[in-house]
């Protein structure tokens, strides 16, 4: 078997698995973009820390708890099934659910969302593993998928112990996503915990010694601040990460300002939701189906 090659770039990362990815960030270009100035440096700063290029998911998957049985949970994850189509929470995949449909949609990797309260650390990723393992077995470098988890927290001490029960689960794992060796490890929803509990929760996880990566989200929540970045909140826990993504809804709408933000505080950037999950789905296909009524991809 070969060593688990790193292909760590683009992140590009679809919304609940049903938003598109419109854009690599390693092309050098966002959608509309110069390529130059703040954008080059950004892109620069990403090349430097995550070589490679990739095409993520964001997957809520099938039979994850609803999210309704958390305190102050609003239903959140009850209807979306281990696939790529709309369906109910009993919904049987379909034939070739999983890893072979998410290839055909053209995704590299997926990262598996996780509730701190609700979830271990290695719950579902063993299941994708199981299919992606042998996608690294042959001599296709173009073949091989990648599974890392996405941790919603709750506390910071939620952080070290998740990502530990994952590392414990994964070793030796070839699609076990790593980056120089490190695990990867997604965060979605940063802003779930207050900048003080960040750095105990990033405190902890640097005294566990884990292996990790951290990739967190900026959470930029764009259309609740007036289509800005919202620095001040950003420089709270961005820093604390080893790269940053963007599960955003209208990143069109913000792009300069976040190129800037990156560039301004050396941030490399692993790509998000673009142009953002708040387009509508056409009948053939496009950006994002919110209301789960059509295949997305």
């Amino acid at each position: 078997m070969r060593t688990a090659r790193v292909r760590a770039v683009a992140f590009a990362v679809a919304a609940a698995v049903l938003a598109a990815l419109a854009w690599a960030a390693l092309t050098g270009r966002w959608p509309g973009g110069s390529g130059r100035t703040a954008e080059a440096r950004a892109i620069a700063r990403a090349s430097a820390v995550l070589p490679g290029r990739a095409v993520w998911g964001h997957l809520v998957p099938h039979g994850l708890p609803e999210h309704s049985r958390v305190a102050g949970g609003d239903g959140y994850g009850a209807t979306y099934p281990l696939d790529l189509v709309a369906g109910g929470s009993e919904a049987r995949p379909r034939e070739g659910a999983g890893v072979p449909r998410a290839q055909a949609a053209g995704l590299t990797g997926m990262q598996i969302l996780q509730f701190e309260g609700v979830n271990a650390g290695s719950d579902f990723v063993t299941t994708w593993l199981d299919q992606a393992d042998p996608t690294w077995s042959d001599d296709e470098a173009a073949n091989d998928f990648s599974v890392a988890p996405c941790l919603l927290l709750r506390t910071p001490q939620g952080l070290a112990r998740m990502a530990g029960e994952y590392v414990a689960a994964v070793r030796d794992r070839p699609a076990a996503a790593r980056i120089g060796g490190r695990y990867v490890v997604f965060v979605y929803g940063s802003a779930s915990l207050s900048a003080a509990q960040w750095a105990e929760a990033k405190a902890g996880l640097d005294a566990s010694g884990l292996p990790v990566f951290l990739i967190g989200d900026l959470q930029t929540d764009a259309s609740q601040t007036g289509f800005t970045v919202d620095q001040a909140r950003l420089d709270g826990y961005s820093g604390l990460f080893d790269a940053v993504w963007n599960f955003e809804d209208s990143g069109a709408r913000i792009r300069a300002g976040l190129w800037q933000y990156l560039a301004g505080r050396q941030l490399a950037f692993a790509g998000g939701t673009m142009p953002g999950y708040d387009r509508q789905t056409s009948a053939d296909g496009g950006f994002v189906d919110p209301r789960l009524e059509a295949e997305s991809r």
